[in-house]
């Protein structure tokens, strides 16, 4: 999990393989393109972030506890709205017009929560999908044809040792715009002591859909992006194959174009031979056939010491991308919005004109108490 729960040390057994039915792509592959960046700061940031473009055209970012930043002109101006909840691994999403926000409590009650924008721009009370004694982390919303929308968290059977947990990827899934959830279908689970993090989905069409999720041996060891299908709008998927391997990879997300060409963009250290987050870059690889097969990576930003949350397609055949950077220096941790074109080799630049605003999640109190363009 990206953000607050960073000590997570474990064993990988040694049945690892047959046991998820991972298939090696083979030697690591060095990527093939080598981008700059400026230095793109948007706010200071701690945990997780969600990116959207609405159908309205309007660019929303969503992260913390839970704040939201509106912009209308894709970056050149934003608008902050607070929300009346407290919790972390939030996640936004539009269904007809509205947004939905997910998110879940790192303590007691540790309820899996759900918002809905009222049709007047307010909100509904937060909706309980679940509730336990284990910790649902890395929320995550997918919303499907006919006003369906599911919605992923990973539990946490223990969150008193993160370590010694088994932690499982459930399905959750709304009729009604997400005003009522039933489930809770595991769709992956590890075995104790065995770390599956960052769920990320796309919705293909129809009721096909990709999962990604990592699977990770110990803080900054080499770990695994794991992908499964489903064609039946998540009620059943494939085994779990490999998408990227040989390095510390962060899933970021992926992105889907109009015209079919699908990225999945992560943060991974290989290109500086390991190191984790302070060493990590942002990178995609391309498929051409809906996640069947994969290209080799590529550098979107070549800046070390980045977290990469996907990406989200502008106007322009452009991608923003927004990451923490300086993920391993606390005092600079902030969160970077990023732009790139379909060809990498053209670099990234920031967001025009950059928008500085403090206490983005950051528990700075009061947050966003400043913002000037620079």
């Amino acid at each position: 999990m990206q953000g607050m729960w960073s000590a997570r040390i474990f064993i990988l057994a040694l049945g690892f393989v047959a046991l998820t039915g991972c298939a090696s792509l083979g030697p690591v592959e060095t990527p093939r393109t080598a981008t700059t960046a400026p230095d793109c700061r948007v706010a200071g940031a701690t945990g997780d972030v969600a990116a959207l473009l609405r159908e309205s055209g309007e660019l929303v970012l969503v992260g913390g506890g839970v704040e939201l930043l509106h912009s209308t002109d894709l970056g050149y101006s934003w608008r902050r709205e607070d929300l009346p909840l407290s919790c972390s691994w939030p996640d936004v999403v539009e269904l007809d017009g509205r947004l939905l926000i997910s998110c879940s409590e790192p303590k007691a009650p540790r309820r899996l929560l759900v918002m809905a924008e009222d049709p007047d721009g307010g909100w509904s009370a937060p909706i309980v999908a679940d509730a336990g004694d284990g910790l649902f982390i890395d929320t995550h919303l997918q919303s499907l044809p006919g006003g369906e929308v599911i919605l992923f968290a990973t539990h946490v059977d223990r969150p008193d040792d993160l370590n010694d947990a088994v932690y499982t990827v459930l399905l959750y899934r709304s009729l009604d715009g997400g005003a009522a959830w039933s489930g809770g279908e595991p769709v992956v689970s590890g075995r104790r002591g065995r770390h599956v993090e960052d769920t990320r989905s796309v919705h293909l069409g129809g009721g096909s859909l990709l999962l990604a999720y990592e699977l990770e041996r110990a803080e900054a060891a080499p770990s695994w992006v794991l992908q499964r299908r489903s064609i039946d709008a998540g009620r059943s998927w494939s085994e779990g194959t490999v998408i990227w391997d040989g390095a510390d990879v962060e899933p970021g997300g992926y992105v889907l174009f109009p015209d079919g060409e699908l990225w999945f963009v992560a943060s991974s250290d290989e290109r500086a031979g390991g190191g984790s987050y302070d060493r990590a870059s942002i990178l995609m690889r391309r498929s051409f056939d809906l996640g069947r097969s994969w290209t080799a990576p590529e550098v979107l930003v070549e800046s070390e010491d980045q977290i990469s949350f996907g990406g989200v397609v502008v106007p322009g055949d452009e991608i923003v991308l927004p990451s923490l950077r300086h993920y391993n220096k606390r005092g600079r941790r902030q969160l970077s919005l990023y732009v790139v074109g379909r060809d990498p080799g053209r670099g990234a630049r920031c967001a025009s004109p950059p928008i500085f605003v403090d206490g983005f999640e950051g528990g700075i109190g009061p947050q966003w108490r400043r913002s000037m363009n620079r």
